[in-house]
């Protein structure tokens, strides 16, 4: 993709983004920080951009996008953002009816293995498993496991952090559908 195609504004936030610390306990019970994501991995240049530009953004949380305001692709983490500048939808552009869904109990994970190339071990693959606390989940749900590869996290805080972020992402599982008037053609998903 030509960099004049690319926003590279999100980018330098996603950077930004990336680089800020987070805390966890290291394995003799201390407090401690690293980087929210890094990228460390090797590409195969044999597989499509696209492939490897999502295995990427696995690594990392994010999405790619073509942002048709901008005429530009877009990089988009997956977190958290302020209601306060968040565009609303109301009876004034909302056409039509509102219909709700939501996962069926037999779909929702309630634990993920994460595989990756631990730093610590040669990057020989290592895994972690992530199971859901059991005051979080429904009365008789069944277990439900979820497979996560990660071929750019090599260290297992990472892994683990990312697995989490998954695996509770599946759980907020209303879906929403409705049909909008063009005032929300500028409207970002997420």
């Amino acid at each position: 993709i030509p960099i004049g195609e690319i926003d590279t504004t999100s980018l330098a936030l996603l950077e930004t983004y990336s680089d800020e610390l987070i805390d966890y306990t290291d394995k003799d019970g201390a407090a401690a920080t690293q980087k929210r994501y890094v990228i460390n991995g090797v590409a195969n240049t044999s597989e499509d951009a696209r492939t490897v530009i999502d295995r990427l953004l696995t690594a990392c949380n994010s999405f790619f996008t073509f942002n048709p305001k901008l005429g530009k692709w877009k990089v988009s983490p997956n977190k958290a953002e302020s209601t306060a500048s968040a565009f609303q939808f109301n009876n004034e552009n909302i056409l039509g009816d509102i219909k709700f869904s939501s996962t069926s109990l037999r779909n929702a994970f309630n634990s993920v293995e994460v595989e990756f190339p631990d730093a610590t071990q040669l990057d020989k693959n290592n895994y972690a498993i992530i199971d859901l606390p059991a005051n979080l989940r429904e009365t008789n749900e069944p277990d439900n496991q979820m497979d996560l590869r990660l071929e750019f996290v090599n260290n297992n805080v990472q892994a683990e952090y990312l697995a989490n972020q998954q695996l509770r992402q599946t759980r907020d599982d209303l879906v929403v559908l409705f049909t909008a008037d063009y005032t929300t053609m500028s409207v970002d998903a997420g």
